[in-house]
């Protein structure tokens, strides 16, 4: 901050006291720390803030599920839709196996009229640039 007489400058995470000084740093970054941050200076002729500047952390894709449409047992004729979800930053791409082959890619897979050759163990495999992880 530019100012005379010299500002007492503050952190604020969420409006809470982070820190003084001229920098802030975040040991052990998490993702309770993805928040906007600013920064407000203070002397003898007044406060101003600063812009909030928003941490964005990334991290590997975590909590990978798969859900089945529908309840009950599949016969064949029926249409069954896959859905894998995962959470991630960036955004993750997903890619589907059947019998480690892959078959499709996206966060759902459809099969419309099954029959038993579709009978078998799928999974979704979910990538971003910090990682991976694949479903049971």
């Amino acid at each position: 901050a530019d100012s005379n007489p010299p500002a007492k400058l503050s952190w604020f995470k969420r409006q809470s006291y982070s820190g003084s000084g001229t920098f802030l740093t975040v040991p052990n970054i998490s993702l309770d720390d993805e928040e906007a941050y600013n920064c407000k200076a203070l002397n003898k002729q007044g406060k101003n803030y600063s812009v909030p500047v928003r941490i964005n952390v990334i991290y590997p894709p975590r909590n990978i599920s798969v859900s089945i449409s529908g309840s009950g047992e599949v016969k064949e004729g029926d249409s069954v839709t896959l859905s894998c979800s995962a959470d991630s930053n960036p955004p993750a791409t997903i890619t589907w196996y059947k019998r480690g082959i892959s078959i499709a890619a996206g966060q759902s897979f459809s099969i419309s009229k099954i029959r038993s050759a579709d009978s078998g163990e799928y999974r979704c495999s979910v990538f971003n640039s910090q990682g991976g992880e694949n479903s049971n």
